[in-house]
């Protein structure tokens, strides 16, 4: 009988356990030290000034706009996926890929504002920011558009960030969007790799499941009759994710196996690893007692804007 190789070997660590990012500026921390790693320190305050702006409209603290309402579309979503972005861009540093700074600061501050066009302005009164769905994206572009205008952005920048931001649509094929350049058409798959995998494999993801039914229900999505349709579709809809970051992001998120390898000396891509576990858990419970899933997801969420 053939011996199992894993037996005996210390468990691969736990994306979750590497730092705080619960905590905003630990995050922004962490996203600078891979930074300086690529570019130089000037090259960072505009991306920290960007930051605060962020944290600022999600916590309700910047002018003219209301707190985040949106529970699972929220500040520790975009942190996530900032986080994710700047390890993706270390990995491809690492590996040789021809990405400026400006490249680079474009890609995190589109990382920062994806998902600012859920937040509604004072003037707006909708009962749910989740409403905004169809539309957050152009909303976030115009938000993202007046922020980099008043910081000195230039006009080409600008559209890079835009056009990362619209990979993100699930709905908008990618070969409709005319890059500018192949550094914008990587950066922007980069980005949307990013916003798939920061949610995915999120420690309390599945936890999290019940919010995003929630917000689709909010915004009047009826893609799911009941909260356990959308619970068993996850195991789907991983599936999809893999094949769209295959064959449609050109497998980008093989950066952060480099990534991990150079800054935490771990030989693994801890983002499918954490997705691996947590699908494996799903489907354990989707099989043994699907009908009372909730009792079986038992990690405390940190439910902030």
């Amino acid at each position: 009988m053939l011996s199992d190789p894993n037996i005996g070997q210390p468990p691969t660590p736990q994306l979750s356990l590497l730092m705080d990012m619960n905590n905003p500026h630990r995050v922004l921390e962490e996203v600078k030290l891979n930074f300086l790693e690529m570019f130089n320190n000037d090259a960072f305050t505009r991306l920290s000034a960007v930051f605060e702006d962020v944290v600022a409209l999600f916590s309700g603290k910047f002018p003219g706009f209301k707190a985040c309402d949106t529970p699972y579309h929220n500040l520790k979503h975009t942190t996530d996926v900032f986080l994710a972005m700047a390890r993706l861009l270390h990995g491809a540093h690492i590996e040789g890929a021809t990405l400026s700074e400006t490249d680079a600061n474009m890609g995190l501050i589109a990382a920062l504002m994806h998902d600012v066009g859920y937040m509604q302005k004072d003037s707006e009164n909708y009962d749910s920011s989740a409403k905004l769905a169809s539309v957050h994206v152009d909303r976030g572009i115009a938000f993202m558009d007046h922020i980099l205008t008043h910081k000195g952005c230039s006009r080409d920048s600008i559209l890079a960030c835009e056009q990362a931001i619209l990979c993100t649509d699930l709905e908008k094929p990618l070969t409709t969007i005319p890059f500018t350049s192949p550094s914008v058409e990587l950066i922007g798959k980069m980005l949307a790799s990013a916003d798939l995998l920061a949610q995915t494999s999120d420690r309390t993801y599945l936890e999290k499941l019940p919010l995003l039914y929630r917000e689709f229900k909010e915004a009047g999505t009826e893609n799911f009759a009941c909260e356990l349709d959308l619970i068993k579709d996850a195991t789907i809809f991983n599936k999809r994710m893999n094949a769209r970051l295959t064959t449609q992001l050109d497998s980008v998120n093989r950066f952060y196996q480099t990534h991990f390898q150079a800054r935490w000396d771990i030989d693994a891509d801890l983002y499918q690893v954490a997705i691996e576990r947590s699908m494996t858990y799903l489907a354990s419970v989707l099989k043994s007692d699907a009908e009372n899933y909730q009792l079986h997801l038992r990690r405390a969420l940190k439910v902030s804007g």
